[in-house]
This record gives C-alpha cells, sequence and structure tokens, in this order.
C-alpha cells in the first residue's frame, strides 16, 4: 500500500490518491498518519482533508500537520 500511496503522489495523481485513501487505508492511523505527512510534504493537504477519519482510527498530530488537522477536524 506505500509504495502505491508515493507512485501515485510521485506521477501527481493526487486526485487518484484521495479517492482510494479510505478503502487503501481502512482503520490503519499509522498508514493515515503517514498519509497525512505525505500529503502535506508535497502541499496537497488540503485534498485530503475531506476524507480524515475523525473517530476510527484517532490519528494523533503528525509535525506540523497537527495544527491544520485541529483546524478542519472537530474534536
Amino acid at each position: 500500500v506505500d509504495g502505491y500511496i508515493e507512485e501515485l503522489l510521485t506521477s501527481q495523481s493526487y486526485d487518484r490518491a484521495v479517492e482510494l485513501s479510505e478503502r487503501l487505508l481502512r482503520g490503519d492511523p499509522k498508514r493515515w498518519e503517514r498519509w497525512v505527512y505525505m500529503f502535506a510534504q508535497v502541499r496537497q493537504l488540503p485534498k485530503l482533508v475531506g476524507r480524515l477519519p475523525t473517530q476510527q482510527p484517532r490519528l494523533r498530530c503528525v509535525g506540523g500537520t497537527g495544527a491544520v488537522h485541529g483546524k478542519v477536524v472537530p474534536r
């Protein structure tokens, strides 16, 4: 899964990556956190915001993305 995510981001297929996010990552918080970090690195986090889980899995703050996550995801 992680390699496919990286491939999508490398090829700038951000919308496709977002579409597949819930199915590929399911309830795995570590993968979601990595996904958030990777989207933030390529400045595409706003595209992913609507798909971020708010209950299960519960995500912890990841680096500089915590501030963004706190503003867009109700606690």
